[in-house]
């Protein structure tokens, strides 16, 4: 079956692409391209490659992704504790592929127990190696009891009654990091908001919180994002209308990563974005580093990120875009705890540009 539309080719033949590069400015010392240089083009489609959907407790163990128009390895709700072992995205061999996938190489998103990743391969992909992350809600209203949270990431679906959602001020130019302002426990399960409810909502938040949500603002605030809480007690005006939102025990805690090898990308090498996050004895080479803290526009990371730290140890750094190891905005090098590796685990210094500065380009 071939569906094909304005944003997405699926399940259809190989398409061949004629492109014109003129008058264009590259970034960094990429040389220009010639007649005959190989070009990758990442079109994005879906669906992923390999997913594993609200799961628990699974054991994946020696899957090989060879190719995939969107990320190569995902796994999204459920309570998560997920194994992975053996697992690889990459170019298959002699195939000639510039790209293993067109997205990122492993992502998790939206669990509540964090992933295990034992001896894991990932390389040449369009986006960043590693990226293991929970989701965060945005206030939108209160009203005595009742509150509707905006939620793209669905992580509303971990929750029910007795749960313990934790409000935080976003991170700003002058805070180190979101501050806990109070918390409430749920005395019923999360229901998605009414149209009605959800549209009042967003006609009167929507503005008032792109300072938070940025370039997304308009993918964010829709109808179908907006879920509605009930708490125990009411939190009149210990939390506001664009503070941030999670339940910190169901927010991919403790992942770990060992004798594993991740290389070659167009975007970064891994984020860490998640409380008592390991990783030991694993190699990052030929991407944009190692990015540390939470991601607000994305409405990604831990809100109590760096309570207790991420620990990298052991790791072999090669061709890294410099600083090898950047704090995102509202973090600091604090938050990551560096021990042994080669070469020594020193680099790291808070980036000017945030997110949004550009990789070092891989060598394909």
């Amino acid at each position: 079956m071939c569906i094909e539309g304005p944003d997405v080719v699926f399940g259809c033949a190989t398409l061949e692409y004629s492109l014109q590069l003129d008058h264009l400015q590259y970034l960094l010392a990429a040389d220009r391209p010639a007649v005959g240089d190989p070009i990758t083009v990442m079109p994005r489609g879906y669906p992923h490659s390999f997913m594993v959907m609200g799961s628990e407790r699974m054991v994946i163990d020696g899957v090989a992704v060879h190719g995939g128009t969107n990320m190569g390895i995902l796994e999204s709700g459920g309570q998560g504790n997920n194994t992975y072992r053996d697992v690889s995205v990459s170019r298959r061999p002699q195939s000639g592929h510039l790209l293993s996938v067109n997205a990122d190489g492993f992502h998790s998103t939206n669990v509540a127990v964090g992933p295990s990743l034992a001896r894991a391969e990932v390389r040449y992909t369009g986006d960043d190696l590693l990226n293991i992350t929970p989701r965060i809600m945005l206030v939108l209203a209160i009203a005595g009891h009742d509150l509707l949270l905006l939620d793209p990431g669905s992580h509303s679906e971990l929750l029910g009654r007795g749960s313990v959602v934790s409000f935080f001020q976003p991170p700003s130019p002058g805070a180190l990091k979101p501050s806990l302002k109070t918390t409430g426990r749920l005395t019923e399960v999360p229901r998605r908001a009414s149209i009605a409810e959800a549209q009042a909502a967003l006609a009167t938040t929507r503005q008032r919180c792109a300072r938070v949500t940025r370039h997304n603002t308009d993918a964010f605030f829709v109808a179908q994002n907006v879920w509605a809480y009930r708490l125990a007690h009411p939190i009149g005006t210990r939390a506001d209308v664009c503070d941030l939102a999670q339940d910190l025990s169901k927010a991919n805690v403790h992942p770990s990563v060992v004798d594993s090898v991740f290389d070659a990308s167009y975007a970064r090498a891994a984020m860490l974005k998640c409380s008592g996050e390991t990783i030991r004895n694993s190699s990052f080479g030929n991407a944009g580093g190692l990015w540390a803290g939470i991601e607000p526009a994305w409405l990604e990371g831990a809100l109590n990120f760096g309570k207790e730290p991420a620990v990298l140890d052991g790791l072999e750094l090669t061709a890294l875009g410099a600083p090898w190891l950047s704090p995102l905005p509202g973090s600091s090098c604090a938050d990551v705890a560096l021990r042994g590796g080669t070469p020594p685990l020193d680099g790291c210094r808070a980036s000017e540009h945030g997110a949004e500065s550009p990789a070092r380009p891989a060598p394909l």
